[in-house]
């Protein structure tokens, strides 16, 4: 078995409302799947003359499923299951032509799987429950119960998953899973970060519209150098460009108070990406993660989302 007959398997077949199955509606990676796909390799697991033979992997794949007790580890589970195998097979891809090219084209990254994985850990199917959780659903006392599971997929909105869910996952996360305190605080301080931020750059247009009469047009190009976006760029280089600018205001005759506002809304521009850091860190349990990290997932899911629309386009999209 190879290493993109793994990816097949817990992509396609088994339990549409397995861990990894939902991780993958999540993240709206399962729209790259076509339905042909996902029907021809649930055809080939039901087949009962592939049920008991003797199955030898290769050594590639060998090497992915030893690091399951790993992924395990990483996401604090007991045990491993379908969201785990898909991490193995995502971290092994460079070493398989197949798989790198279905994580290029999805966009999916360990960090989106584990963040995934971490909010669907009580929605799963049966088969993926896990083993310090095993015990009866019905009890005479109700501490001896397991934690509660959805066993199947709830309804979901037919426009949830988006060009721009894709786009936005490196980002965003959702609060269902959300246990401290701290995480939730610290998502609360960022939506008013991010609306702070909306209000000075609606300010910071409306003050350029007014002094359109009052500044030179090497003005206009200064207020448009600020105003551009720059999320590609590192902190360091940010804070480069923005001395650079506000230097030049001086000799352009810009009015300070104009400066004060462009350079302020950048500052709070730069709060929220530090923000944004921080809740991503936690979402994925991971203290080392960088912003050179979040922009290499960014950049992941602009290529996915921008394969999405040509799907759509060419009408190859799955319909689920």
């Amino acid at each position: 078995m190879q290493l993109m007959h793994l990816v097949l398997a817990v992509t396609c077949a088994g339990d549409p409302s397995s861990r990894a199955r939902l991780v993958m509606r999540n993240t709206a990676a399962h729209h790259f799947l076509s339905e042909e796909l996902c029907t021809a390799v649930s055809r080939v697991e039901s087949d009962e003359a592939y049920r008991g033979a003797a199955v030898s992997f290769s050594p590639v794949a060998t090497a992915a499923l030893d690091r399951l007790a790993f992924w395990t580890a990483r996401t604090g589970d007991a045990s491993a299951d379908t969201a785990h195998l898909l991490l193995v097979c995502l971290e092994a891809r460079m070493r398989d032509e197949q798989v790198r090219k279905f994580a290029h084209t999805t966009g999916l990254t360990e960090r989106a799987v584990v963040r995934g994985a971490m909010a669907e850990r009580h929605r799963v199917c049966p088969g993926d429950r896990q083993s310090s959780e095993r015990g009866p659903i019905l009890s005479p006392h109700r501490p001896d119960r397991p934690a509660p599971y959805a066993f199947k997929t709830g309804a979901r909105r037919p426009d949830e998953h988006t060009v721009r869910s894709i786009t936005l996952r490196s980002q965003m996360t959702g609060v269902s899973h959300v246990s401290s305190r701290v995480q939730a605080h610290l998502i609360r301080l960022h939506m008013w970060v991010l609306l702070w931020s909306q209000l000075l750059v609606l300010a910071t247009v409306f003050a350029m519209l007014w002094s359109a009469h009052h500044v030179t047009p090497w003005s206009w190009l200064w207020l448009g150098s600020l105003m551009a976006r720059r999320q590609h760029l590192s902190p360091g280089a940010r804070l480069a460009v923005d001395l650079v600018c506000g230097t030049a205001s001086v000799f352009l005759a810009v009015p300070w108070w104009l400066a004060v506002l462009a350079l302020t809304t950048r500052v709070v521009e730069l709060l929220d990406g530090r923000l944004a850091l921080l809740q991503v860190s936690g979402d994925t349990g991971d203290a080392a993660l960088t912003e050179k990290d979040i922009r290499a997932d960014r950049r992941a899911d602009h290529r996915a989302a921008k394969y999405y629309q040509v799907l759509r386009v060419t009408g190859r999209l799955s319909p689920e």
